[in-house]
């Protein structure tokens, strides 16, 4: 039970007693909530911190993206002017290509340049010591894609006399792949797709009529040339094989077979 104070001193102490109890009790209070109160501060700012870094990266990606986009842009513009520049009347460069020597006509459909040759003469290189050696060739009727990928894409279809050559099958030249239509150009495939790069359709037909007029006879294919006939020489029978005629397609349409 506790004492009630008589005089004024006692009622003095008694209130200091209480007060340094109740500063007590509230800063034991007080603690554990001033060290929640830090620790959610202190996760803030990490927080903010963290927000803040992804901001600057965003703002740096969006950067990059518009600088792409602008390059883009640009590269673009540039595509369309040298397009424009560079732009081919494909009538024109038909007409220029009927009128080499070698070519009995030529169209262009699809993308694809198809020229017809007159019958052609290859020849060997001499150069490595060699006699001059000179073989027949039936015309062609060449398909040239204008967007060529491969030595494969360009085709050489034979229109007259074939003869067995590498691997012991029918082909229009001793460097021709069988059943394909296709050549193995060697280095005339770099030359000519830098001609077709640079839009220059009239020398790409006439990278692939050199191709047609030589054959390498230390190469394995090339080495078959004595299977055609010798020009200005009587082939015996035996090594000529019958003519195979090959009937235009629609897809050429007009290329004509007179000039």
């Amino acid at each position: 039970m506790t004492n009630t104070p008589s005089t004024f001193g006692e009622l003095q102490a008694l209130v200091e007693d209480n007060r340094v109890m109740a500063e007590s009790f509230f800063d034991r209070a007080a603690y554990p909530m001033a060290s929640q109160v830090a620790i959610l501060n202190e996760s803030y700012t990490d927080q903010k911190r963290k927000v803040e870094a992804t901001r600057q990266e965003m703002k740096a990606s969006i950067s990059s993206i518009q600088d792409k986009w602008l390059r883009y842009a640009d590269a673009k513009r540039e595509l369309g002017r040298m397009e424009e520049e560079t732009e081919v009347n494909m009538e024109s460069v038909c007409e220029d290509i009927r009128k080499l020597s070698t070519v009995k006509d030529c169209t262009h459909q699809f993308s694809t340049l198809f020229v017809m040759t007159h019958e052609l003469v290859a020849r060997n290189n001499p150069s490595r010591g060699e006699d001059q050696i000179e073989i027949a060739i039936a015309p062609h009727l060449l398909t040239i894609p204008m967007s060529c990928q491969s030595q494969h894409d360009v085709k050489f279809i034979c229109l007259g006399g074939m003869h067995y050559g590498f691997g012991g099958v029918l082909m229009g030249h001793p460097h021709c792949i069988d059943g394909s239509f296709s050549a193995c150009l060697g280095g005339y495939t770099g030359i000519l797709f830098d001609r077709l790069r640079h839009f220059e359709y009239l020398e790409a037909v006439e990278v692939v009529l050199t191709f047609l007029q030589t054959f390498d006879p230390e190469d394995p294919a090339g080495a078959f040339f004595t299977r055609w006939p010798r020009v200005g020489a009587e082939t015996p029978a035996n090594e000529c094989d019958p003519k195979f005629p090959y009937a235009l397609g629609s897809a050429v349409g007009e290329v004509s077979d007179e000039r």
